[in-house]
């Protein structure tokens, strides 16, 4: 491999920055592609790769994202089911939940609104 190269090199460099997204050491990932280690540490001294795996793991959290979203959904549903429950512990607990998870989302979203905001301001 030549001095800190400035291209990925196809199929091993994106299974290296995918093992390294996912938490592998450099070393465990740099053997598992066949690379030393040595390598593997020439390689996260390139800008350029150190930014493919940062875009690596962050489509894998924007797809973990997601799928929790449509979890949260599904299971709103399932506290609604168990809110009607005849059963007064089920319903006490899923009513329990509901202020539990609203409060949460709401701090959340507020946290959000001012954080969009701010970034709005510095942009003019």
């Amino acid at each position: 491999m030549g001095e800190s190269k400035n291209n990925i090199d196809g199929p091993k460099d994106l299974k290296f920055a995918l093992l390294l997204a996912t938490g592998s050491t450099v070393e465990s990932a740099a053997a598992a592609v066949g690379y030393s280690y040595r390598a593997g540490r020439r390689r996260m001294e390139n800008a350029r790769f150190r930014e493919l795996v940062k875009e690596t793991r962050n489509g894998i959290l924007q797809q973990a994202h997601g799928k929790l979203t449509q979890l949260a959904g599904e299971a709103a549903d399932e506290l609604q089911k168990a809110i009607r429950d005849p059963d007064p512990k089920v319903k006490l607990k899923a009513i329990e939940l509901v202020f539990t998870a609203r409060s949460s989302i709401s701090h959340e979203f507020d946290f959000e609104q001012r954080l969009t905001a701010l970034e709005t301001r510095v942009k003019t």
